[in-house]
């Protein structure tokens, strides 16, 4: 559980008496590879911080499956829309490597919200991390090619992964997932 406390501390200092009080509704869930941990059309239950493996979130779109992006050690992962407004969910998270997630439940953490505001504050934290995320991922797919994107994105890899060139194709997950494949920068494209 020391990793959700480092987590939460990268937005808020905790006192011991806080983490007491926080740590006993985080539970541990393992997932093997290919497992879901969210579907499409299902209310998302737990939100999730990853303790080992790596996840990928994806949508139905047109008959094909379109990811938008990756979860690995010490990101979030879930569908977090879902969570947040107890809605069926709009995303599949599937793990592509066996899986150790850290997940706490919708009903949990609002309640650590309301009781301790130094939570509130950490969920306040939470949403304008991801809006702006949102907001500079946007500006992305309307202003960068495919490739500058790629490149832009060098925030933290996963462990497993190695990121190389061949023949002007990035390996994306080269370990401990088999079935994919080097993919063409441009097949990141939308357009």
């Amino acid at each position: 559980m020391e990793l959700v406390r480092r987590t939460i501390e990268r937005y808020v200092p905790l006192r011991d008496t806080e983490w007491q009080r926080i740590a006993p509704h985080w539970t541990e869930h393992a997932f093997s590879r290919g497992a879901f941990v969210s579907a499409v059309g299902q209310v998302e239950q737990r939100f999730y911080i990853v303790k080992s493996g790596v996840q990928r979130l994806s949508f139905p779109h047109d008959g094909q499956d379109i990811c938008v992006g990756f979860a690995y050690d010490g990101s979030w992962s879930g569908d977090y829309a879902s969570f947040v407004t107890r809605k069926p969910g709009q995303f599949d998270v599937v793990a592509i490597t066996d899986s150790v997630l850290l997940g706490i439940r919708h009903e949990d953490l609002q309640r650590l919200y309301s009781e301790l505001p130094i939570m509130d504050r950490f969920g306040r934290l939470i949403m304008e991390e991801l809006l702006v995320g949102r907001g500079t991922r946007e500006i992305e797919q309307l202003s960068l090619s495919a490739e500058d994107r790629y490149d832009a994105s060098g925030g933290p890899q996963p462990a497993p992964v190695t990121v190389g060139t061949t023949e002007g194709h990035r390996q994306l997950f080269a370990h401990d997932t088999g079935d994919l494949q080097p993919v063409a920068a441009e097949a990141l494209s939308r357009s």
